[in-house]
């Protein structure tokens, strides 16, 4: 059985996958057992991973030109557990804290420069906790950005430029 695109964009919208790609147990067990659901499953998953493929090397890339450009970086990668879940460590209100964040010191009569980077495929959607730290984040002195693979060549840009804020 084949499944289209928007098939199993549904199934990726309306069910658990975990970052290992894997159904959470409830999910399985609920499937009708008429027929088989693999095909497509198998056919999210494979959407699934290829929008984690897309979104991380376009972490790689940022960070590369960062470097190149002056900045520092830092990235939390997430860890497989023993049961096979995927955790990025986090205390306090870690919980959809942006993906990068650039800092960069400028020279005496300009700040110093903080970009806070969420990264998303060109279909992906900000969880609530990421949405909540986008919010405060745009509301300080530093700069927020949800960088595309449609829109990673004005954040390239902006990493190349000397900082926007003279004190």
């Amino acid at each position: 059985m084949n499944v289209t695109e928007q098939e199993a964009q549904q199934l990726l919208k309306t069910h658990s996958i975990n970052q290992a790609g894997q159904f959470s147990p409830d999910v399985v067990r609920a499937q009708p057992r008429i027929g088989n659901p693999l095909p497509r499953y198998a056919a999210a998953l494979e959407i699934k991973k290829v929008r984690k493929h897309e979104e991380d090397d376009l972490i790689n890339r940022l960070i590369e030109v960062g470097h190149l450009n002056g900045w520092v970086c830092a990235h939390f990668r997430p860890a497989m557990m023993k049961d096979g879940s995927w955790r990025t460590a986090v205390s306090g209100d870690g919980k959809g804290f942006p993906d990068l964040v650039f800092a960069r010191e400028n020279d005496p009569s300009h700040f110093n420069d903080v970009l806070f980077v969420e990264t998303k495929s060109e279909t992906g959607k900000l969880t609530m906790d990421q949405t909540m730290w986008k919010m405060l984040l745009e509301k300080t002195l530093t700069e927020y950005w949800l960088v595309r693979p449609s829109t990673e060549e004005a954040f390239i840009k902006r990493l190349s430029e000397s900082s926007r804020r003279e004190i």
